[in-house]
């Protein structure tokens, strides 16, 4: 997804310059992983044209859209996928000052397909506090510190993997009341603000992050906070899932990447914290987003199915 070219022969030395950096910091407005994930969609819609025998020629058609998006759904594609697909076209588009594809054929092909497949999105299953004791009771091995850890911050932070990922030594302090997480970067703030998440002392030692991270201290001095092994690389988001999902099957349960964060904000709600405190720890921009995790947490409270005499 390379920006157009600015003609140089047109501009002054210093201009030419300028030019070129605005176009390197425009090309770096997006994520890294979202760059990745729009060049593949990039590389489908492509070669989606060439099967078909269309010229993938920028602007790109709304009818071209809508069927290259029909076509995927079809092939059984996520809703989630279809969409990314059609949100890389458009951002390919704008970068390079054409109008983007998002006629009403798109709109209405893309409802139609959300119709279709049920494009209700599967929750993360959260994990509880009991759960979190479970697991990392059962950790064992020359391993069992840096899991612990994970799986500690994870839960407490209501981290991403990809914030687990990013931790370096020097963006976790330990204070009187816990500790106290740097999140520099997130997927809600690519901006690179960041932000600052305290965890709690834990009544239990075993899932207490501060005491987890006291444990490791000695060997963490500078870098990455997880690590493949002493001294290693840093392990990427699909390790730390990996992490993750191993220690909770080691005791019969079923738990992806997004499993901690889930099961904070469900755990937060059920202890009686509101909306706002869960939504600080978590660092929702939507109300509607952390509200999932939230009114799980209290099915059971004043539920009608209560005091009937069943």
């Amino acid at each position: 997804m390379e920006l157009a070219p600015i003609a140089g022969s047109e501009l002054s030395p210093s201009l030419a310059v300028a030019a070129e950096q605005a176009l390197d910091y425009a090309s770096k407005s997006l994520a890294p992983a979202t760059v990745k994930a729009y060049e593949q969609q990039h590389r489908n819609f492509v070669e989606w044209c060439a099967s078909v025998g269309i010229l993938p020629d920028l602007p790109i058609a709304d009818t071209t859209v809508a069927m290259w998006a029909s076509s995927r759904a079809k092939a059984g594609a996520a809703f989630a996928t279809i969409t990314q697909g059609v949100a890389a076209l458009r951002s390919l588009s704008k970068l390079q000052d054409f109008p983007p594809p998002q006629g009403k054929i798109l709109t209405h092909t893309l409802r139609g397909i959300a119709r279709s497949i049920k494009v209700a999105q599967r929750q993360a299953p959260a994990v509880s506090a009991h759960d979190l004791r479970r697991a990392v009771l059962a950790l064992e091995g020359p391993r069992a510190a840096r899991d612990r850890l994970i799986l500690t911050i994870g839960f407490g932070a209501a981290l991403r993997v990809s914030e687990l990922s990013a931790l370096d030594v020097s963006d976790v302090a330990v204070v009187d009341q816990g500790l106290e997480v740097t999140v520099r970067q997130s997927k809600t703030d690519q901006t690179g603000v960041g932000a600052v998440v305290g965890i709690a002392r834990g009544a239990h030692e075993a899932t207490c992050a501060r005491a987890a991270w006291i444990a490791v201290a000695a060997d963490l001095q500078t870098g990455p906070a997880f690590r493949s092994r002493k001294g290693g690389d840093r392990l990427s988001p699909r390790a730390v899932a990996d992490v993750i999902y191993r220690a909770f099957a080691a005791v019969g349960l079923r738990a992806t990447g997004h499993s901690l964060r889930a099961g904070f904000a469900t755990a937060a709600s059920r202890a009686g914290h509101d909306l706002p405190a869960i939504m600080r720890q978590t660092r929702h921009k939507s109300p509607g987003s952390a509200l999932r995790y939230v009114r799980h947490g209290k099915i059971f409270d004043g539920n009608a199915s209560s005091g009937i005499g069943t």
